[in-house]
């Protein structure tokens, strides 16, 4: 994924697909690693459904403007939930390394 001087601003919104071209949600926020870059997409999947991080690693965005992750629909919905903060313990980011591995 091609990423701007605020990746947040810039990709905040846009529809997220699967590997299959499925629907997942939309990005609600990025969590930054240590070193400041884009490391994990949060991923809302709309009302009563928790968000999901996703790795920016591996996804593409469309012409149209949709980021593709290369996960499917049932992996993303395992992996861990996102916390309100949306901050990362070491433990979180222990537990999505291992699912995303």
């Amino acid at each position: 994924m091609h990423v701007h001087s605020d990746p947040t601003s810039v990709y905040t919104g846009r529809p997220v697909l699967d590997e299959r071209g499925i629907a997942l949600g939309a990005i609600s926020d990025i969590v930054y690693d240590e070193l400041g870059q884009p490391e994990y997409l949060v991923v809302d999947p709309g009302i009563f459904r928790a968000s999901h991080y996703v790795p920016v690693d591996g996804s593409r965005a469309t012409p149209n403007g949709e980021v593709v992750v290369p996960w499917d629909k049932c992996w993303f919905k395992q992996a861990p939930k996102a916390n309100g903060q949306h901050f990362l313990s070491s433990l979180d980011r222990h537990l999505l390394a291992v699912h995303y591995a």
